[in-house]
């Protein structure tokens, strides 16, 4: 089993590479205007983009992948399957005096979305500090009714009882101290309000499924993966009522193939800057491939999550 992970998440060369690095090499040997030296004039940061300090061209090239503000993939439809559970069975209405925290915001796309549907005060926060400074700056510009701040995900400073609702988008595999962090969402929200959150979770028992932990140590930080039902029994424990887990790996999987169907269009419309996007996208297919192979292996599988306060009793 380990032997097939190293095969998996190596990065092929030319002549093996098939689904998103294969699209893009065929794309680089037709008519594609980066053809030459790509890496030609490129800094290391800029390079290397694994490195959790995102460089500048990586944030550009994320938004015109996956859509402004944005730094996943699934564009507007996976920011609606995360908003829906907000409309749905919600005690309190999300209206202009509604307000709502989000977690592992990266530049604040999805926070501002939601601001604008609902009229909703955002709270934002990001534990990367490039992302913080980055999503500052992309709030500023697109004048989104949200605050992004730098903290960690566990400790965001907020009173008990602050919000109505809580939201996270692949933020809390990241998170070591799960325990810790549901604790926390717990006491920040209102007895009626609700978290929504999606994340990638194990199908097995075992946490350090040996496919899983080469795809961790590819990654810019270490991933902390559980599987549905330890999830589920911690929320439980925590306070929250029974969780409901909805798998939506099949959109996680066509949110990605859609954003670098994009490739030729974005690449032709760069012109002379197509030589500086090249390796750029080289290396975000890489990263992204190494994750859907992960999903369409078996082993893990995209989940959107949702949870009430419980409500069957003194919950403080």
């Amino acid at each position: 089993m380990a032997l097939m992970a190293d095969k998996a998440m190596a990065t092929p060369d030319r002549e093996s590479k098939s689904g998103l690095l294969g699209r893009l090499a065929s794309w680089w040997d037709s008519d594609s205007p980066a053809k030459g030296n790509a890496s030609s004039g490129m800094t290391s940061a800029e390079q290397t983009l694994d490195d959790p300090i995102w460089p500048r061209a990586r944030v550009d090239l994320v938004q015109r992948l996956f859509g402004d503000g944005l730094v996943w993939p699934g564009g507007e439809a996976m920011v609606n399957r995360m908003l829906r559970p907000l409309e749905q069975d919600m005690d309190v209405d999300l209206d202009k005096d509604a307000r709502i925290v989000e977690l592992g915001a990266g530049l604040g796309g999805i926070g501002a979305r939601l601001s604008q549907l609902t009229g909703a005060t955002v709270t934002a926060f990001e534990d990367r500090m490039g992302l913080v400074d980055h999503g500052v700056a992309w709030i500023e510009k697109s004048g989104a009714s949200v605050k992004l701040d730098r903290r960690e995900l566990y400790d965001t400073g907020l009173r008990r009882g602050f919000a109505d609702a809580v939201i996270a988008r692949d933020s809390f595999m990241a998170v070591r101290r799960k325990k810790h962090l549901f604790d926390h969402i717990f006491n920040v929200l209102k007895p009626t309000g609700k978290l929504v959150y999606t994340d990638l979770f194990l199908t097995g028992e075992d946490p350090e499924c040996p496919e899983v932990a080469v795809w961790s140590a590819m990654e810019p930080r270490p991933m902390y993966l559980m599987n549905p039902e330890s999830a589920r029994n911690m929320l439980y424990d925590i306070g929250f009522a029974m969780p409901d887990f909805v798998d939506i790996t099949d959109a996680y999987l066509a949110g990605i193939r859609e954003a670098f169907g994009q490739v030729g269009t974005i690449l032709k419309e760069a012109g002379p800057d197509a030589l500086t996007l090249q390796p750029l996208l080289v290396a975000e297919a890489e990263y992204w491939t190494r994750r859907s192979t992960l999903m369409e292996s078996g082993e893990v599988r995209a989940f959107c999550v949702t949870a009430n306060i419980f409500q069957g009793g003194d919950i403080f």
